[in-house]
């Protein structure tokens, strides 16, 4: 149901064997999915369980 993140969020995401920061922008209800900004010109989807928060060290 695409509760526990807001757009706006960071978040870490995988892309490969890499974890990046990203930021939630769109949620696709439909699909139950988030769309992740991971830089100017990389997005990519990702299911809720697939994102873990962002947090600052």
């Amino acid at each position: 149901m695409l509760t526990k993140y807001q757009i706006g969020d960071l978040v870490n995401a995988k892309i490969g064997k890499a974890t990046l920061v990203g930021v939630i922008v769109y949620k696709d209800t439909k699909h139950e999915r988030y769309l992740v900004r991971v830089n100017g010109t990389q997005q990519l989807y990702y299911t809720e369980t697939e994102l873990t928060p962002y947090l600052k060290h």
